[in-house]
This record gives C-alpha cells, structure tokens and sequence, in this order.
C-alpha cells in the first residue's frame, strides 16, 4: 500500500487538516468540540483516505512516546492514557501508526525550518483560540520534566490574577469587540477597525496589542532567545504586525526611561531578538507535520 500521510491540527474551535501535503487544506469548524467529537472526525477522514500515518499538532501537555495527554484544554475531556489506542480502535486499518505533538511545539519547529538558516535558539508565541508556546534552545525543543515547558499560556498576571491565555488571544480581543459593538466581529475586521480608529474599540485593541508586547517583552528576558517567532492565523495580517512592532518598541523605551530615572543616568535597552511573523499563519503547525526533516517522529525533542 502507498505510504499516506493524514495531518491533523487540533484547536479550540476548529480542526485544520490535509490530506495531500498541504495541497488540500481545509478547516473544519466543530461547535462544542469534545474528546468524542476529536477522536470520531480524525478516524472518519483517516478511514476515508486510507491512511497509513496519522500526524496530530494537539493543545495540552503531550507524552508524544506514550500518547498521554494532560492538563487543561480548550477541547472539552481532551485527556488521554493512552490516544493512540482510542483513536486505533476506530481504524479500519490497525496498522496505522499515529503520532501526536504540543501544537505549540509543532508551531516552532515548522516556522524554524522556514527561516531557512542555522537557529540556536527560539521562543515561539501562538495567538490563537488560547496562547501557546513552545522554547528551542541549543538546537532542541525543550520539554521539561513533565513535558510542560513552554506552556506560556498558563503565565498569570499579577494586576488581574488571570492568564496570558485568557488576556492575549485572538479569542479574547474578537470576544470584548463583539462585546462592545453588540455584534459579531472577525478577527480581520477588528484590525480594519484599528486602523479606522473606530472610537468605540480603537483602546480596547490598542490595550491588548501593549499587553502582548509587554508578555513578549518578558518571555525575552527570561530566555534571550535569537528569534521570537509570533505564531497563529493573526500573524499573517500586516495591521497586527506593524502595531505589534510598534508597540515592543515603545515598551523598550519605557524601561530604558523608568531604568535611567532610577539610576539617574542614561540607559537604553534595544530588541535584539529578531522577531518573525509566521509565514504559513494556521497553516505552520500542519507544515511542521508533513515537511520538518526527518519525519515526523523522529525529531530533535529533548
């Protein structure tokens, strides 16, 4: 049998998928979107293509040897001992092998092989339905000791008590500008909006682009990476990354002005880290997938 690979990008809303190398991406929106619901979508299509490989970019913390899955989801009871026996007990084909990764790990690696040079080092941030993230340093995704690193969407705000994912994702600026215009908006047309100065959400988006700049500007001291490489289907607008370019650059500043006040003398801190807006947007994490070297279970996953 022809070698067929099935990739499956798993979200909060939505799950994006090919079925032939990206040639035939296609979302596909699931209200109320469950572990039930997951598992019987990616058996159906894998059924239906005949799938020899099944490839999953999934939120949650990932056991990728093992398939376990834990933590907290946007996919209601997504938790597993063990998904690659759920999922085969709905194959036709029990041969099928089925690998699964942290999307936000996904996210990095597939944007990493599209800088197309040498990286020792990466922060990914994913702004999507929640905030993910993923760490590269030393040539390698780090995990951490319960393969929960780089789960920045968990950071939780001091002023608020509330986490970066409920304060930062696209999800959040969509909702309270729905909100407010008593509508509802896309995310395209928040940014339209931002651009027109719409006088009823032009501070909300203004207040959540500095907030994101603000957490970026953090992760970056934290880990000093080489690149910041923003991530999600946002990424790919030009509105969002002029502003959010604009607004890093302004937090820069002001510590320089807070630390010379401090210290009575001149102090300026300048961005090095090269920041890179995703390419593929959505597409990355499905990218990663199909087309980071070797394949995908081989990878460089420490």
């Amino acid at each position: 049998m022809k070698n067929k690979i099935i990739a499956f990008d798993l979200g909060g809303s939505s799950i994006k998928y090919s079925t032939n190398q990206l040639k035939d991406f296609q979302i596909e929106k699931i209200e109320n979107i469950n572990k039930d619901l997951v598992i019987d979508f990616i058996s159906s299509i894998s059924n239906k293509e005949q799938a020899t490989e099944i490839c999953i970019s999934s939120p949650s913390i990932i056991d990728s040897e093992i398939g376990k899955i834990s933590g907290i989801s946007a996919i209601k009871n997504w938790n597993s001992e063990n998904i690659f026996d759920e999922i085969k007990q709905k194959l036709n084909n029990k041969n099928t092998k089925i690998y699964i990764e942290n999307d936000g790990n996904c996210s990095l690696l597939g944007n990493i092989e599209m800088i197309n040079k040498k990286v020792n080092s990466a922060i990914s941030i994913v702004v999507g339905t929640g905030i993910g993230g993923a760490l590269y340093i030393d040539g390698k995704i780090v995990k951490g000791a319960n393969n929960s690193s780089g789960e920045i969407g968990m950071v939780t705000s001091l002023d608020s008590q509330k986490q970066a994912s409920l304060l930062f994702s696209i999800f959040s600026l969509i909702k309270n500008v729905s909100k407010v215009l008593n509508r509802e908006v896309t995310g395209e047309e928040v940014f339209e909006l931002f651009e027109k100065k719409n006088e009823k959400v032009y501070e909300i988006i203004d207040k959540w682009i500095y907030g994101l700049s603000i957490f970026t500007f953090n992760l970056i001291w934290i880990i000093d990476p080489e690149y910041v490489v923003i991530g999600g289907a946002v990424s790919i607008n030009k509105t969002f990354q002029k502003i959010f370019l604009e607004n890093i650059s302004k937090v820069y500043k002001k510590v320089s002005d807070d630390i010379s006040e401090l210290l009575k003398t001149k102090k300026t801190f300048e961005l090095t880290a090269k920041i890179v807006f995703s390419e593929k947007g959505n597409q990355s994490n499905i990218f990663c997938l199909l087309y980071t070297s070797p394949s995908p279970r081989d990878r460089s996953l420490s």
